[in-house]
């Protein structure tokens, strides 16, 4: 995982999109921190995907709300959309991380 983020770009060309899905199923949990400081790092120079369940890889208070999209599932189809204002406004004032939020329930769509 760590090669494909910090590959080297060919001179003409930037580095491509990433995109990760579920890192922590494949992680001891001791290693959740390493790896989202990981992918924080990296989206410096590249765009960084990542989709999860884990509130611990969540569990970071600069990890911005404008970061963080909802995915869900229904009969219609797949949904994605941003969080909702006053969630937003919990996680920019450092009440609550966007991993506590999960844990309890609170990450909410924009409605």
């Amino acid at each position: 995982m760590l090669i494909e983020l910090f590959g080297h770009a060919e001179e003409s060309r930037p580095l491509a999109a990433i995109l990760i899905e579920e890192p922590e199923a494949l992680l001891h949990p001791g290693a959740i921190q390493v790896i989202r400081d990981s992918f924080i790092e990296a989206s410096n120079f590249r765009q960084v995907l990542v989709t999860t369940h884990s509130p611990d890889l969540l569990d970071d208070p600069d990890i911005p709300a404008e970061w963080i999209r909802i995915v869900s599932r229904d009969e219609a189809g797949t949904h994605i959309d941003i969080l909702d204002t006053g969630t937003k406004s919990v996680i920019r004032d450092k009440l609550y991380t966007p991993g506590q939020l999960l844990r309890q329930g609170g990450l909410q769509l924009n409605t």
